[in-house]
């Protein structure tokens, strides 16, 4: 008995491998889409709670030894541009490349990790968020 063999268009073959890539990809593009939404949803809940200490202010620093809550997408940091989202109107700037800026804030999962530069800065301490967040104010005079 003879096999039966379909005749298949390489054409239509290739279309159906292009489109199965297609609804893979949204697939893909859709849980990194959520899982960007939860982890800049999470820095709202770590950040807001700055925001009345912050409303007089124009421009802060920014110092972070955080690994626990990066934000990373293609193999890029969102971390900072989303906390620049979070807090505005207020400018968040790196602050090794802005040391004038009066109020610093410290964002670090081991409060520890930063401490030394915290006294060599000789900060005073605004507010501890309790998250890893913390408010500085720099002495008159930056660095």
């Amino acid at each position: 008995m003879k096999s039966l063999r379909f005749f298949v268009p390489r054409f239509v073959i290739v279309f159906i491998c292009l489109w199965g890539l297609a609804i893979v990809r949204l697939g893909l593009v859709a849980a990194l889409r959520f899982s960007l939404r939860q982890d800049v949803s999470s820095l709202l809940d770590r950040v807001t709670p700055l925001k009345p200490w912050l409303k007089d202010e124009k421009i802060v620093g920014y110092v972070e030894k955080d690994e626990k809550h990066k934000i990373v997408a293609f193999g890029n940091d969102h971390h900072f541009s989303a906390l620049q989202y979070v807090l505005s109107p207020v400018l968040v700037r790196h602050y090794e490349k802005h040391p004038d800026c009066p109020l610093v804030i410290v964002d670090s999962d081991d409060p520890s990790a930063l401490q030394s530069l915290v006294n060599e800065r000789g900060w005073t301490l605004i507010v501890d968020l309790g998250n890893g967040i913390n408010l500085y104010r720099q002495a008159a005079g930056g660095r």
